[in-house]
């Protein structure tokens, strides 16, 4: 059985052909596939009917992710050395980590940041 986090995943890896080599930037053309990830999930949630059912259902249980990640990481709230971290991620890790924090139960802006504060202590900690 598969997790709501693991739907999302293969959802937005098979909509935007992300694999394991896929740079950020693929082309001079086209902005940041991070961006474009987190756009969708806004449009997807404050759009009617942008998506199907299915997609917009997989979308809106990425939503609180959406709200934490506009304040903690492009609010500049966390830790320096995590939002280094986390702007140096790949899109399938990015997508990795969307996925991980839905099925870790993130729906508030205050998980997210018990997440990011565990988060960057295991990054300290590996360090």
């Amino acid at each position: 059985m598969t997790t709501t986090g693991q739907q999302f995943a293969k959802m937005i890896r098979t909509n935007a052909r992300i694999n394991a080599r896929t740079r950020d930037n693929r082309d001079s053309k086209f902005g940041s596939l991070k961006a474009d990830i987190l756009n969708d999930i806004m449009l997807a949630t404050t759009t009617p009917s942008y998506f199907n059912e299915e997609r917009t259902n997989l979308y809106r249980a990425a939503y609180p992710i959406w709200c934490a990640w506009m304040k903690h990481v492009d609010g500049y709230r966390i830790d320096g050395q995590l939002r280094c971290h986390l702007a140096a991620l790949t899109p399938n890790q990015f997508v990795a980590l969307i996925a991980d924090m839905i099925d870790a139960g993130v729906t508030n802006n205050g998980l997210a940041e018990e997440y990011f504060t565990a988060m960057s202590r295991n990054l300290v900690a590996a360090a």
